[in-house]
């Protein structure tokens, strides 16, 4: 399935969410699965994300390990990183329903995120 990485970027809070909630084994089996597998793409993400940050930051004084992107380069941070969210990636997960997730309590935002991995 090829997705866009931000949509993946806005599958990581939903399936935090399911995960939590109590559901049939199979279901637990299945969701695991699948944060699994967008684990490594989130991992991927924000690694770029930090870079862009070092690229386009300052260190912090107090904390060189912290940067704060100046207003002069925000413009080109933002775009960088939105170029980064719109590539597409091909990634192999298991096919979903609607159905698979009854029982599970989701809010019409959550749904709206869940469409793009469900069939």
């Amino acid at each position: 399935m090829k997705l866009k990485l931000f949509v993946i970027k806005n599958l990581e809070p939903v399936l935090g969410k399911i995960a939590k909630q109590d559901m049939n084994i199979q279901m637990a089996y299945r969701i695991g699965k699948l944060i699994q597998t967008l684990g490594s793409e989130l991992k991927n993400i924000e690694e770029h994300r930090i870079n862009l940050i070092k690229k386009y930051g300052t260190p912090q004084e107090e904390d060189s390990n912290n940067y704060e992107v100046l207003p002069e380069n925000k413009e080109n941070f933002v775009k960088e990183y939105e170029e980064l969210l719109n590539t597409e990636t091909d990634i192999t997960i298991e096919e979903m329903s609607i159905d698979d997730f009854e029982g599970i309590i989701l809010s019409p935002l959550d749904s709206i995120a869940l469409s793009s991995i469900l069939i």
